[in-house]
């Protein structure tokens, strides 16, 4: 991913948690709505997976179903374990779990090569995020603080390396960002275990253990394909093709792997 240039005015599209802010410029907003747009429109054409083939890195196109709004995403498959695919959603990276099923009912499709841009988005980390764990008594006031969709000016350190890019966040009315979250922390009486130490039995502790949502995981290191991830086009084994489309079908549709190489952009046809 790219890295925001001196100070921009940029829009939240995700927090992770203090390591892994997801943002978006103007630019972003509009490819990404052209993109999905057109994803939308063309997503009766989009072939679903054969059997077999979802696996770690494949890009795909997602469809989300919230009562009668639906709406397409491109995404990367993260995982797949235990009858569950797990996706990230590679323009504003927000994770999600899939049972397998659904993916290769058609939740998720193959991308053409008119989608094949680069993600379009910026992922920053706040100064002091590697000094400790991220937990998520501090992670729910960050999103508190930084909403989806909010305006925040972000100025990244000179410093070379990739995604995430360490930064500096003000908000719209001049204030620190990271200032804000302590001064929060300080009045809520928050405990983080990386500093605080208090009795077993003290009540923040058992407060804060019921906010915490059925299997929450902090995620402490960057997903693999945003920082050093590579686009490739790759065609499906003849056999696996054979066996599930009729003889006459023509593939002109190729599964988008992110291979995690240094070296320039490979396409296999």
């Amino acid at each position: 991913l790219e890295k925001p240039i001196g100070a921009s005015r940029l829009f939240v599209c995700h927090v992770e948690n203090s390591r892994f802010v997801y943002l978006h410029s103007e630019y972003h907003n509009q490819a990404i709505q052209t993109i999905e747009n057109q994803l939308m429109d063309q997503w009766s054409a989009l072939l679903p997976f054969p059997r077999g083939t979802i696996s770690t890195y494949t890009a795909c196109a997602y469809l989300e179903m919230n009562g009668k709004i639906e709406h397409v995403y491109r995404a990367i498959v993260a995982n797949v374990n235990n009858g569950e695919v797990e996706i990230r959603a590679a323009d504003h990276g927000w994770r999600k779990q899939l049972p397998i099923e659904c993916c290769y009912s058609g939740r998720l499709r193959i991308l053409n090569k008119q989608f094949a841009d680069a993600p379009f988005m910026y992922v920053c980390r706040f100064a002091s995020s590697m000094e400790h764990y991220p937990h998520f008594s501090e992670t729910a006031i960050l999103r508190r603080v930084m909403p989806q969709g909010s305006a925040v000016n972000v100025r990244c350190e000179k410093t070379k390396g990739t995604a995430p890019y360490k930064a500096d966040f003000i908000n719209d009315k001049g204030e620190n960002i990271w200032e804000l979250v302590e001064k929060i922390k300080a009045d809520e009486h928050v405990v983080h275990p990386c500093f605080d130490l208090v009795h077993y039995d003290d009540k923040r502790v058992r407060l804060l253990s019921f906010h915490v949502p059925d299997g929450y995981r902090e995620e402490l290191e960057i997903f693999t394909p945003f920082a050093k991830g590579k686009m490739q086009l790759t065609n499906f084994l003849h056999s696996i093709i054979s066996a599930e489309y009729p003889a006459n079908f023509v593939m002109d549709e190729f599964v988008f792997r992110v291979t995690v190489v240094r070296e320039k952009l490979r396409i296999n046809l």
